[in-house]
């Protein structure tokens, strides 16, 4: 609501940025009145005015490869490595994947479900998501992988570590995914197809709490998939939130 943020940007668009980005170009070739913005906030006579055009959003299919073209990716600095396995993970340079807009799941009582970017729940085509993996390593040449999804599909993963071990692409990767029963099976195909790494949302110790937050996930369930995953050779993280009212 503060107009001096203005100063510094000409647009706030939110939410996923195809459509309000191809609208402020529209509007900035003249092309698109300002109150024909999708999802947009700018100054108007001194104050911030939100333009909400209802347009539909780009199927998560249509949206492109993401590409790393023109930075400097070389000058980036890296975490230094540390004991902690995931912090060693996240010191090293993943290239950037989505395999599902939104979450299959949406049933979690402290997550935004409402949100777009979590309940438009929208898979892709393991065609794409291979050519999209053979794209990325093209460019940048990093074989390397982070699946950034709020919860990898499981149903998804399988179709897809098969196809990485048909094709014999060797990659490694891995990504955020709940403690699906259908993980724990998948534990040895995902392991054959490159996969390294798995974290999840436990989020509690307490099965009283489990059950209220409609995780959909049993304490029992967490640990069989976690042993699973942990005996095929994957590096396994779980996140909790501590005092979960």
């Amino acid at each position: 609501s503060d107009p001096r943020i203005f100063d510094f940007v000409d647009y706030i668009t939110l939410d996923d940025g195809e459509r309000p980005l191809a609208s402020v170009l529209e509007h900035m070739e003249g092309v698109r009145p300002a109150s024909a913005l999708c999802r947009t906030f700018v100054r108007e006579s001194g104050r911030v005015v939100f333009h909400d055009a209802r347009d539909p959003d780009v199927s998560w299919a249509a949206s492109g490869t993401p590409t790393l073209a023109g930075l400097p990716s070389s000058a980036y600095w890296h975490y230094r490595p540390t004991v902690q396995a995931l912090q060693r993970f996240w010191g090293q340079r993943w290239n950037k994947l989505t395999l599902a807009h939104g979450c299959y799941w949406k049933r979690c009582t402290f997550c935004d479900t409402g949100l777009d970017y979590i309940a438009r729940y929208e898979p892709v085509a393991v065609d794409v998501i291979v050519a999209r993996i053979r794209a990325l390593i093209a460019e940048t040449g990093v074989r390397a992988f982070h699946f950034v999804d709020e919860a990898m599909p499981p149903a998804l993963l399988a179709r897809l570590a098969d196809r990485l071990i048909d094709e014999r692409l060797s990659i490694a990767w891995f990504g955020n995914a709940r403690f699906d029963a259908a993980l724990g099976d998948l534990a040895p195909r995902l392991a054959r197809a490159g996969c390294v790494g798995i974290t999840g949302g436990l989020e509690t110790a307490s099965a009283r709490t489990m059950a209220l937050i409609d995780k959909g996930v049993t304490l029992e369930q967490g640990a069989s998939v976690t042993a699973a995953l942990a005996g095929a050779g994957l590096v396994v993280h779980a996140y909790l939130i501590y005092g979960f009212p």
